[in-house]
């Protein structure tokens, strides 16, 4: 048995979790952690016959753009999907009881009932790290894969060709116009296998301060809603390899505003 959580005095005031294994987004040493990674939640699938969510499932990463919401939304159809896939019960606390999280009770209503009973919670804080989670609304049949090729596409146009997207199988490269080092090393993760949800794993370029790390943790979602009605788009655990305080007022500022431009393409599309 695992419980998700960052309230670490909390969960072991409560007799059934005297056992359980604490799981946390947080970068701690005293405790497992499951970064917001495809890897990580199927390894925690694996290991245990019973995972409890007993947080919002918030970011601990020092700069979170968007409502924070909106990412536990996401991260509830994701544990959904791999409680699915590995034939495995989600459950929460409720009131200090352990109770299975329905699947056809709407997201939303979910996440509201998360946030009512566990209000969000810092504990260790991912320094220099970056979440940005937007929402939003369609009404057109894609899967997420499509969504993320409309963007590559509309990245270019909107950019007027000064960012070129090179892509060669999974892999997929951020270029500035003239420049042969990429800004940007994008790997999309073919064996998910779910058509509502697609992990794209930030492997290289220079903006990227993981570029040279073995199992970089930073991650781009597209995350489709149970009726697609809404469209998730989330970066995970970002390292930006700028200085943090040109990053805030640069590549941060820059990202923010192309994902709200990119929603406004996607409402008027849809």
């Amino acid at each position: 048995m695992a419980i998700i959580t960052s309230k670490y005095d909390d969960v072991h005031n409560i007799k059934e979790l005297t056992t359980a294994t604490i799981i946390t987004i947080n970068d701690t040493k005293e405790y497992q952690t499951m970064p917001y990674n495809w890897d990580s939640i199927s390894t925690l699938f694996h290991t245990f016959d019973k995972i409890i969510l007993a947080d919002t499932l918030c970011s601990n990463d020092q700069m979170i753009q968007g409502q924070p919401w909106k990412l536990t939304e996401m991260m509830i159809i994701i544990l959904q999907h791999a409680s699915k896939i590995y034939h495995k019960p989600l459950y929460r606390l409720e009131k200090q009881r352990i109770v299975p999280i329905p699947f056809d009770v709407p997201t939303s209503e979910l996440c509201s009932q998360f946030w009512k009973a566990y209000p969000p919670h810092k504990n260790d804080m991912n320094k220099k790290s970056v979440t940005s989670i937007q929402k939003v609304d369609i009404a057109v049949e894609k899967n997420t894969e499509e969504w993320v090729n409309e963007y590559f596409q509309w990245i270019q146009k909107f950019t007027k060709g000064i960012i070129k997207v090179h892509t060669v199988s999974s892999t997929s490269s951020f270029h500035v116009l003239g420049w042969k080092k990429p800004l940007l090393t994008l790997e999309t993760n073919h064996h998910l296998e779910a058509y509502h949800i697609t992990e794209i794993k930030i492997k290289g370029g220079f903006l990227n301060r993981e570029a040279n790390v073995h199992c970089p943790i930073g991650r781009f979602w597209f995350v489709q809603s149970k009726n697609n009605s809404y469209l998730y788009t989330a970066l995970t655990h970002f390292k930006p390899s700028l200085p943090w305080l040109v990053y805030r007022m640069s590549q941060g500022w820059i990202h923010r505003f192309v994902m709200y431009k990119f929603a406004k393409f996607v409402r008027k599309k849809t």
